[in-house]
């Protein structure tokens, strides 16, 4: 975040979108329902540690691949299933999913690999400074609760580490 002279709120989320995996990715914005709550364990990629050892002795660590980042966040459900694609009212449910409308999507994942990947873009603003930050090859998992059912919980693992702008 950029080193502000007022606080930063929970309002600095300017977008929150996820994509497809296309050139010219398919998004759905979840910002007109969502309750701009947002977290991160981290900004920045870290590697997994590999250690090496000779017999029973501890050598040193090599770069093992990019460690995962867990992200959640809560949006509000315009609907449960629904025909409409346009930005702003798609049903993310179907959306990370790839059906429904949604069928066509891309996976934002390896070629040749079937789980159903996207990418999230978050775009922040504050003190009219904007910073994206871009999440790739993300898993998402949607939880509803019958104690506030128009909400849902998201849970996010992203495995193609983050690049900020």
């Amino acid at each position: 975040m950029p080193s502000a002279v007022v606080p930063l709120t929970k309002y600095d989320i300017a977008s929150l979108v996820i994509k497809d995996g296309t050139g010219s990715p398919v998004d759905l914005d979840l910002l007109t329902y969502a309750d701009h709550s947002f977290s991160a364990d981290r900004m920045v990629n870290l590697h997994e540690e590999i250690p090496i050892y000779a017999g029973h002795t501890y050598l040193g660590s090599r770069k093992g691949a990019t460690a995962p980042i867990n992200i959640s966040f809560s949006t509000y459900m315009t609907s449960v299933a629904s025909a409409d694609v346009a930005d702003t009212n798609g049903n993310a449910f179907d959306f990370v999913a790839r059906t429904n409308g949604f069928s066509a999507n891309i996976n934002a994942g390896t070629a040749g690999y079937d789980y159903d990947m996207v990418s999230l873009t978050v775009t922040m603003v504050t003190n009219s400074v904007t910073q994206t930050l871009v999440y790739s090859k993300c898993t998402m998992l949607g939880a509803v609760s019958a104690d506030e059912p128009n909400k849902i919980d998201w849970t996010v693992v992203c495995r193609g580490g983050v690049a900020r702008t």
